[in-house]
């Protein structure tokens, strides 16, 4: 019988145990609960981290200066087109101690999969109704995730049916096509955002004769 001694809080707390190994437990239990008082414990966010071995330097300015106009033109963004990449990330919270963060890398990259080998999207094309190689088609992208969703989505919307209208109202025939494009771009971008980053699996976009299937690592799951 031994006794053991832990502080909770002010207060001290006797407890009685039968043997070392649960002497152990108590001690490795107390320690856990110490850790995790003084916030070691606590793990960031993954795309708020720094990245490792990333620097300003591994970004894309031409990414940038398109990521400024875009969001200036659709969205009303209040930085101007010569704004450094340094006021650029300290605005948009994509810094931690000067470092860019996860995010950062994957948005405004060079080659966001040197760092993050699995940030890729996978599309398939399958034929029929089952997931079974050979495959129709398969694709893997990577750069920056913009690059992946707009790919992604031009590799669906490239081999499903559509038709085309008159150009009655209009100098362009508009298309119609088998699934809407937004809503086929938004699961694809749901899925690349809220992905598990930490894991080696990619995103994976299944192109069935009767369905899309957007599959990611992690517990979101589009469809």
């Amino acid at each position: 019988m031994k006794m053991l001694v832990r502080k909770v809080g002010d207060e001290l707390i006797r407890r009685r145990v039968e043997d070392v190994s649960a002497l152990t437990s108590e001690v490795y239990a107390s320690l856990v609960d110490y850790l995790d008082g003084m916030g070691a414990l606590r793990v960031p966010p993954f795309d708020t981290s720094g990245c490792d071995g990333a620097s300003v330097k591994d970004l894309s300015r031409k990414r940038i200066d398109w990521f400024m106009e875009t969001a200036r033109r659709e969205r009303g963004f209040p930085l101007k087109a010569n704004t450094t990449t340094q006021a650029l990330l300290t605005h948009l919270n994509l810094l931690d101690d000067r470092r860019p963060t996860n995010a950062a890398v994957l948005l405004f990259g060079s080659n966001p999969q040197r760092f993050h080998r699995s940030a890729e999207t996978k599309c398939i094309h399958c034929h029929g109704t089952e997931y079974r190689r050979p495959f129709a088609s398969l694709q893997v992208y990577g750069g920056d995730i913009f690059e992946q969703a707009d790919q992604a989505r031009d590799f669906v919307l490239a081999k499903i049916n559509r038709s085309i209208g008159t150009r009655a109202t209009s100098i362009t025939a508009s298309a119609t096509y088998e699934l809407p494009p937004d809503a086929v771009g938004e699961a694809i971008v749901n899925a690349i955002a809220h992905r598990d980053y930490y894991s080696n699996a990619s995103v994976e976009v299944r192109l069935f004769a009767d369905r899309l299937e957007v599959w990611n690592p992690g517990r979101c799951r589009a469809r």
